[in-house]
């Protein structure tokens, strides 16, 4: 979705000065997270303009299904090699899904996905297992796979309720496409549903924002992801801005919008456990809180990376059946940076950098 990695970003939420607007992460600091498997999968229908992550729209459904293969081939190494014995006692107890787009995959390819996981690695019993999807690839159908497939938590790639700003995003689906998808989802018995936001595009009003927000808390989801566009190079909408074809977004629109955001979602009974994360009780994301509390987090797939036993792990340049060298690690996020990093403001900060994530990271 989905989910974009720049030397910096537009915008660095930051925290204000009042204890009670500082995010909690987790409820217990001192209680070691379990670990967290990342799966990445790089298809995407499109890429949208903003978007920088290790994707691709080339494909067809001969490279989807080498790509699950691959993926099996890599944890079965990983396996293999001992890295995965921390889990071995408890097993792993969050799998994301993240992409790109997991849901460009057929059903019976993301259970296939997820049964090499199991195979592989000791994954604990009541384990989160989150997948990213776009509202236009869900249907009963595929709802119905995700769930046999013993997914527990499916993240939607929303951003927008307005049409034009969709538009301005370079998204395919229409504002009408969500409800049906959330339905289906529900309908299927998923337990908790995360709805993906991005505020601060230019051209979006304070009105068609706090529309967004209040379409989203119509769904009733269990979580709430909200992250400031972000400028980043190399992609279409920077080289748009740098030609003087599009506005950049302005860093104080965006912190309107993070506060109208975080304003409404409290009203609405959802905590804010980090800085771009709301949640009702008892929903905050496992895999969430792995990362960010310094937890290890295991990963495979081109642009993933890992933090495992203290240390960021990058594994070797592969090629994939997306028919380019990726570097493929071993990756809790999906855009590998030199240990110690630091987006300035960012909170908190970790021994091995800092702990925010961009936009569209799980």
């Amino acid at each position: 979705m989905t989910s974009q990695a720049a030397d910096a970003p537009a915008l660095t939420p930051a925290v204000g000065d009042d204890p009670a607007s500082t995010p909690a992460v987790g409820d217990d600091p001192g209680e070691p997270p379990a670990a967290g498997l990342y799966v990445h999968v790089p298809f995407c229908r499109h890429r949208c303009g903003y978007c920088d992550f290790a994707v691709t729209t080339a494909h067809d459904p001969e490279q989807r299904a080498a790509y699950v293969d691959a993926v099996r081939r890599r944890l079965d190494d990983l396996a293999a090699g001992g890295l995965a014995a921390m889990a071995a006692t408890t097993g792993f107890g969050s799998v994301f899904v993240g992409g790109g787009t997991p849901s460009r995959l057929a059903g019976e390819q993301l259970a296939a996905l997820l049964d090499a996981v199991r195979a592989a690695v000791p994954v604990a019993g009541d384990a989160e297992v989150s997948v990213e999807a776009n509202p236009e690839d869900v249907d009963a159908s595929l709802a119905q796979a995700l769930a046999g497939a013993g997914v527990t938590r499916v993240s939607l790639g929303v951003q927008s309720f307005d049409g034009d700003v969709l538009a301005l995003l370079d998204r395919r689906h229409d504002p009408e496409d969500v409800p049906g998808a959330v339905a289906a989802l529900r309908g299927a018995g998923i337990e908790q549903i995360n709805v993906d936001l991005i505020y601060g595009t230019p051209g979006e009003t304070e009105a068609s924002w706090r529309h967004t927000v209040a379409a989203a808390l119509g769904l009733q989801p269990d979580h709430v992801s909200g992250y400031a566009l972000t400028l980043s190079p190399g992609t279409p909408y920077w080289r748009a801005v740098t030609l003087g074809q599009q506005p950049a977004p302005d860093d104080d629109v965006a912190a309107e919008r993070m506060d109208a955001l975080a304003e409404q979602l409290a009203a609405a009974g959802y905590e804010r456990y980090e800085v771009s994360n709301w949640a009702r009780p008892g929903a905050r994301c496992r895999h969430n809180l792995a990362t960010w509390r310094g937890g290890d987090y295991l990963g495979v797939g081109p642009g993933a990376h890992s933090h495992w036993q203290e240390k960021p792990t990058i594994g070797p340049t592969e090629k994939t059946p997306v028919n380019r060298p990726t570097t493929t690690a071993a990756a809790g996020t999906r855009s590998a940076r030199p240990s110690g990093w630091q987006l300035p403001g960012c909170w908190p900060t970790t021994a091995s950098g800092c702990a925010c994530r961009r936009r569209g990271w799980p």
